[in-house]
């Protein structure tokens, strides 16, 4: 790595920037997501010798949970659940594809006003035994 670049909420941020205004002007350019905090989580896989990543992103008001995995049994549906070592919460479903592969699965949820810490993903559907859904910052 030679530099990190700050350019806000996602790279691709870049690409829409380019050749937006005159070279002269800053005219129509936002901050958009410029200094929001972001994390990327191993994610760790149950039941599978799977790999991938999570990364999460501050979004006003709510996270953007993105999700890539590898190595994974082909063609079945997994669950990602958001932990904080003593309770979890289900963010979504999404199948790997026929490579075992998960390219981008998005989810958002409040994730870093609950303090989870980790992302596991399982197979199979949601359990009832876990919280469901978008759960509310906790106080």
């Amino acid at each position: 790595m030679i530099k990190t670049l700050h350019i806000g909420q996602s790279p691709m941020a870049l690409v829409y920037v380019a050749r937006s205004t005159p070279a002269t002007s800053t005219h129509n350019l936002g901050r958009q997501g410029l200094g929001m905090r972001t994390q990327i989580l191993a994610l760790r896989v149950s039941d599978s010798s799977g790999q991938g990543t999570a990364l999460i992103r501050e979004l006003p008001g709510i996270n953007e949970v993105t999700i890539g995995a590898t190595r994974l049994p082909p063609s079945r549906q997994f669950t990602a659940y958001a932990g904080d070592g003593t309770r979890t919460t289900a963010l979504m479903s999404m199948m790997s594809n026929r490579f075992g592969n998960i390219d981008e699965a998005l989810s958002y949820s409040y994730f870093f006003a609950n303090r989870y810490t980790s992302v596991v993903l399982k197979p199979g559907a949601p359990s009832g035994e876990q919280e469901s859904g978008m759960a509310m910052p906790q106080a």
